[in-house]
């Protein structure tokens, strides 16, 4: 197995374990996602600004495929 399909194995089994996680998280989504949204500002300040603009940048996507 070539090292680049071990790592995207593995990032595919975090990114799966992440969304089970919050599928059954025992709190509502909005307070999840404020909890999440206070992490990141926290202890990664620039990594805010990175995710409103993917954020905006997928918003702006979605719209396009939607008309």
């Amino acid at each position: 197995m070539k090292t680049t399909s071990v790592i995207l194995a593995v990032a595919g089994a975090a990114l799966a374990g992440a969304a089970t996680a919050l599928l059954l998280a025992p709190q509502s989504g909005r307070r999840t996602r404020r909890d999440i949204r206070r992490f990141v500002t926290e202890h990664c300040p620039g990594c805010a600004e990175k995710i409103d603009a993917i954020t905006d940048r997928i918003a702006n996507e979605i719209e396009a495929v939607k008309k």
